[in-house]
Order: structure tokens, then C-alpha cells, then sequence
């Protein structure tokens, strides 16, 4: 997973999850920390802070996790 330099000066977050899958946690962060992540080759996942800029610059991926599975 790749994280611009935005995400990587972020401050901290701490949950307590129960009985949620790693995906189910991962989404949880995102939408905690107001990211987008983006998949831009097989295997790499760019992490970006969800704004304009940022999903114009990568709107060409595809969204990760898809929004479809926003209820797994």
C-alpha cells in the first residue's frame, strides 16, 4: 500500500475493533481519516486524502474497496 506524504504526517487513530474482518477494519480507517484508496497496479493501493484534487488526480483507478461492498 502506497501513501502519499499527506496521509503519512496524519495523526494517530486508535479502535477497538470486535468480530470485523480485515477489510471491514481497513474501510473503517478510511472513512475515519476522511482517505481514499485507489488500486493503481495489481497489488498496489495508493492511500490519498478524500478531496477534489486527490480523486481528480486518481479517478482513472478503480476505487478500493468498491463502493458496493461498503456494507460487508
Amino acid at each position: 500500500m502506497l501513501c502519499g506524504d499527506a496521509v503519512k504526517d496524519s495523526d494517530t487513530l486508535t479502535i477497538m475493533l470486535k468480530d470485523v474482518t480485515i477489510g471491514q477494519a481497513i474501510k473503517i480507517v478510511l472513512v475515519a481519516k476522511r482517505l481514499q484508496a485507489r488500486i493503481i497496479e495489481e497489488n498496489k493501493i495508493i492511500v490519498f486524502p478524500d478531496n477534489e484534487a486527490y480523486r481528480q488526480k486518481y479517478g482513472e483507478y478503480e476505487l478500493w474497496p468498491a463502493k458496493s461492498d461498503a456494507n460487508k
